[in-house]
């Protein structure tokens, strides 16, 4: 029991070292918004060392932090972890495999794809858990609410030309809403 209590803190580390490595590999070469952040990890080696090795890495902690802590802490159901260990593992190999031209892109896009399509339905789950803080239920609901917005409106709205913004928001949005389901 007291190591999976010592897993607590993992959920806000490895989401926080994610967020800087996001920033690292964005300011590290000239910003182009029209960019996802896999283009500007993908640009330069160093860019790419970070992001895959700051994911390889934190995206698993985050993944055990969630399968032995928050969903047993706030009686999440067992689906909630499932899709979780999934979407990690999707956005594990697309940090691995780079956002480039060929086969390698391919395998990067389907993977984080099919992690970004999950996503609504952890929200869905937090939104509807009796067991999570009214707060953390808002903010997954505008989370959700934001994700459908932007996927409806990115053709459209030639909203692609910020894509690099649009997906910050979605990260931001996403980590406010499970640190305030964990610690709040």
């Amino acid at each position: 029991m007291e190591i999976i209590n010592s897993l607590k803190p993992f959920g806000f580390i490895s989401l926080f070292v994610v967020w800087i490595a996001f920033g690292l590999a964005v300011f590290n070469q000239p910003k182009d918004k029209t960019k996802t952040f896999s283009h500007h990890a993908a640009a330069n080696k160093q860019s790419y060392l970070i992001m895959a090795i700051s994911q390889a890495t934190m995206l698993p902690i985050f993944a055990l932090f969630t399968i032995y802590w928050l969903t047993p802490s706030k009686n999440l159901p067992v689906s909630f972890s499932f899709i979780v260990a999934i979407s990690m593992l999707g956005l594990t190999i697309a940090a691995l495999v780079p956002s480039v031209e060929g086969w390698k892109g391919k395998v990067h896009d389907i993977c984080a794809s099919f992690a970004y399509l999950l996503l609504p339905i952890l929200l869905l789950i937090l939104i509807y858990s009796s067991s999570i803080n009214t707060y953390a239920r808002i903010i997954s609901l505008i989370t959700l609410l934001y994700f459908i917005s932007a996927l409806i409106l990115l053709k459209p709205l030639k909203l692609r030309e910020n894509i690099l913004y649009i997906q910050l928001i979605l990260f931001f949005l996403f980590a406010s809403a499970m640190w305030s389901a964990a610690y709040f």
